[in-house]
């Protein structure tokens, strides 16, 4: 064998020495991960949060899907850099934010302004947003009335409201408007159920997108545990009426060629799209022609996807956050 071969098997055999060392300690720092609980103070009470990162840097905040919480993104937390700023936000009525006051609908404006009020708490001049289903929803939204005020939006699954054929759409409404007004008449408290029937009723609730796994770290946030050993679940009924906004897809289309921002958006493979396949492409082709780095790719999993490929889709969105934070 050549001597400069040699050598150079050396070097390699070193840099994989560093390399599997570096590995170890980034595995420690996984497990050990910590994050101080936030809350803001809003006109109807307090928006709860967790966060991870310097103290001192403006936050990459990050919007959870209908009824899960901000625990939805701590298994992909431990796999972004730890000089990331990184704030997790429980929607209003969901994991410790307040609830609103009774007889107040949960209605897209309202989600969408809570973006504006974390960035006017943290006096941001732009924000950047990681975003899953339902909150990656508002973010398409938020992007649409302040264009400037973003610096990129990572949507996860969904990024739009679906469109819905006319006669769902009055149905799912009325459904919604008839359920309000019936959650007027509960007095009782929260239903208590052990954790298994818990965990399963949760899973069933997601069409199988969530596992035992998943579940239980989302009930760290959204259920209480009772003495007896049965747990509750912490949000607030009424966010159980959706009150969709109706927009169709030609109203998407408008919206989002306002948008200017980097974009990308990342689909579960096994996730389905709640409306015509060609509806979603259709508006991301116009995100791809009107944002300034616009990015589309699938990924294996389900619905929550975000919640079990953590270390993959890290290494994917990661770059993209160091280009643009």
């Amino acid at each position: 064998m050549k001597m400069g071969r040699l050598v150079a098997i050396r070097k390699i055999g070193f840099r994989l020495t560093r390399l599997q060392r570096n590995m170890a300690t980034a595995e420690a720092v996984i497990q050990e991960k910590k994050f101080k609980e936030v809350e803001i103070e809003v006109p109807w009470g307090k928006i709860a949060g967790k966060h991870w990162g310097p103290p001192d840097v403006e936050p990459i905040v990050a919007l959870h899907g209908w009824q899960d919480n901000a625990g939805s993104f701590d298994n992909l937390i431990k796999y972004l850099p730890n000089n990331l700023s990184i704030l997790a936000v429980d929607a209003p009525g969901h994991g410790y934010s307040s609830w609103l006051p009774k007889g107040t609908m949960y209605t897209p404006l309202m989600y969408i302004q809570v973006i504006q009020r974390v960035k006017q708490h943290y006096k941001m001049d732009k924000i950047g947003l990681i975003a899953h289903s339902m909150g990656a929803m508002w973010c398409f939204s938020y992007a649409v009335f302040a264009p400037q005020d973003i610096k990129f939006v990572i949507a996860l699954d969904y990024f739009k409201f679906p469109e819905l054929p006319p006669e769902k759409f009055l149905s799912y409404f009325f459904e919604d408007w008839n359920r309000f007004f019936r959650l007027d008449q509960l007095t009782n408290p929260p239903p208590r159920h052990s954790e298994a029937e818990a965990i399963s009723r949760y899973i069933k609730a997601t069409n199988n997108s969530l596992d035992e796994e998943m579940c239980r770290i989302l009930f760290e946030r959204g259920t209480t545990k009772h003495p007896d050993g049965t747990v509750s679940f912490n949000r607030d009924p009424y966010v159980q009426c959706v009150f969709d906004p109706g927009l169709n897809n030609e109203q998407m289309v408008a919206m989002a060629k306002r948008l200017t921002c980097p974009y990308y958006v990342i689909k579960g493979e096994s996730s389905r799209y709640k409306e015509k396949k060609e509806l979603y492409f259709e508006v991301l082709k116009v995100l791809e022609t009107t944002s300034s780095d616009f990015m589309f790719r699938t990924v294996p999993g389900t619905h929550h996807f975000h919640m079990k490929n953590t270390s993959h889709l890290a290494d994917l969105i990661n770059p993209f956050i160091q280009q643009h934070i």
